[in-house]
């Protein structure tokens, strides 16, 4: 095989619309990248678009590197899910994991919400769901899992990640298990920078690595986490994603024979540190497989072309790629991905499987069962307004990854009682006091307040303003999310 061919499938890319457009083209026929991840903002607004983005990507792959690539999305279920404007959205797996019922049967449904994900992402044309997390919901404090986790013990999450995987195994959609080694109590999102986890590797074994331990021979890939873990490397800006040790043990201690994919080299906590040229040369001579790179045209080249040369220079030894090439192709065989001819889709077909009413009343269901009603002193639920008695709803923010989405609760009630006003909060905003005293006084003309928080643990101004709404004397609910 071509030397540019196995680096081109040692990367995974992110495009940047809808369509297949001259730089996607150029990625593929003058870099032989071999593989695609899609995101909602970008790519996936449309089902017909998505469709046959996804349709011309293998059939350009095919054409210039010979074999299909990966196409994968992230659509855990929750509060990721990537497929979210073409289909239904699933409760999240702490939702599912921790229902008031025996464990059995919560494993069950589990494992049919599993099916419906996987079902979902292949009927599109997505061959991998960059799912399930793997991490232990341990410390509510750590910003980038929480209820993405499918629990807080290790025993839990191994169990409800073996059916998860289970689940897309039996239809063919590879799953990558994340993030490698672990952080449940860190304080700090990788998204923002690098930071140090300060446990010994006996604590990590007893803990952290356990769920790692449990599915590695049953889960294809494994995608690496942008934390420093000083058992593995006294550099303290070394991540594990770039680990030479931290792979190693991966690979010699915990067995694991799949892939081993980083997390997005463009993400802070690489890129403050090393240019992708850096990153790039680090992941492969760790004994990376896949390399994630999302955003940026220009730095995928740049890698790609550093690769080659690092290599032609004898920086990086060619086994290593050889190794990684091996493993992808034996993955992709898997899939049946070596297959030279793909055909388009019919749109139609696949608007019944993602709309199907077992799927609509699962979730339903689910995500009724999932909502914890904590107290409710002033006996307000179920809410019954009566002669047109006005509610006022506080809309909150959801924020994550350095994206802001409005949580439209307002929108929502409102489908089911007219006297509705919204207001929304952002809590990032620079005037935050003002904000909070300008809703206070607007709030004193309703009779209701539904009032809205997203992560309110990391943003305390959401609490301030909920403290506030609270002196008024207005009868409340607080939704928290």
């Amino acid at each position: 095989m071509k030397l540019d061919i196995i680096i081109g499938q040692m990367f995974m890319v992110g495009i940047p619309s809808e369509e297949v457009d001259e730089t996607t083209i150029k990625l593929i026929k003058e870099f032989h990248i071999g593989n695609f991840v899609l995101y909602e903002r970008r790519n996936v607004k449309s089902l017909q678009k998505t469709v046959r983005l996804i349709y011309e990507l293998k059939k350009l792959c095919i054409k210039y590197n010979g074999i299909q690539p990966f196409v994968a999305i992230d659509n855990e279920g929750g509060v990721t899910s990537q497929l979210f404007r073409l289909g239904v959205v699933y409760p999240g797996s702490m939702a599912i994991s921790s229902l008031n019922l025996p464990l059995e049967e919560r494993k069950n449904i589990m494992y049919q919400q599993a099916r419906y994900i996987a079902e979902d992402v292949k009927s599109v044309g997505f061959n991998m769901n960059l799912a399930p997390v793997l991490e232990i919901a341990s410390d509510p404090r750590n910003p980038s899992i929480g209820s993405r986790s499918f629990g807080t013990t290790p025993e839990i999450v191994s169990q409800f990640a073996d059916v998860y995987i289970k689940a897309h195994k039996s239809l063919s959609v590879a799953t990558v298990g994340k993030h490698y080694p672990g952080a449940s109590d860190v304080e700090i999102d990788t998204h923002d920078d690098i930071v140090s986890y300060e446990k010994s590797l006996q604590q990590l074994k007893e803990w952290e690595l356990k769920p790692f331990i449990k599915v590695c021979s049953k889960i294809d890939a494994i995608m690496t986490l942008h934390l420093n873990f000083p058992c593995f490397d006294n550099d303290n800006l070394i991540p594990a994603s770039l680990s030479k040790n931290a792979i190693s043990y991966l690979r010699k201690n915990i067995k694991f024979q799949g892939l081993v994919i980083t997390d997005d080299l463009e993400m802070a906590a690489v890129e403050k540190h090393f240019d992708i040229y850096k990153s790039s040369e680090l992941a492969v001579n760790a004994g990376v497989d896949i390399m994630l790179v999302c955003h940026t045209p220009q730095k995928m080249i740049e890698a790609v072309k550093n690769i080659r040369h690092k290599v032609e220079r004898g920086i990086i030894d060619i086994k290593k790629l050889q190794q990684a090439f091996n493993r992808i192709l034996m993955l992709k065989q898997k899939l049946g991905l070596t297959k030279k001819k793909v055909e388009l889709p019919d749109v139609e077909k696949i608007h019944r499987v993602l709309w199907k009413q077992e799927k609509v009343e699962f979730a339903k269901k689910y995500m009724s069962l999932g909502i914890t009603i904590v107290k409710d002193e002033q006996k307000l639920i179920p809410l019954k307004p009566k002669n047109k008695q006005k509610i006022l709803v506080i809309d909150p923010f959801h924020i994550k990854f350095g994206i802001n989405t409005v949580v439209e609760l307002s929108k929502f009630i409102r489908q089911y009682y007219p006297y509705v006003d919204g207001v929304l909060f952002d809590p990032t905003e620079e005037n935050v006091s003002s904000r909070i005293k300008n809703i206070v006084d607007y709030a004193k003309k309703f009779d209701y307040l539904i009032i809205g928080t997203d992560d309110a643990q990391f943003w305390p101004s959401q609490i301030e303003l909920v403290k506030s709404l609270v002196e008024t004397k207005i009868p409340y609910i607080v939704v928290a999310t």
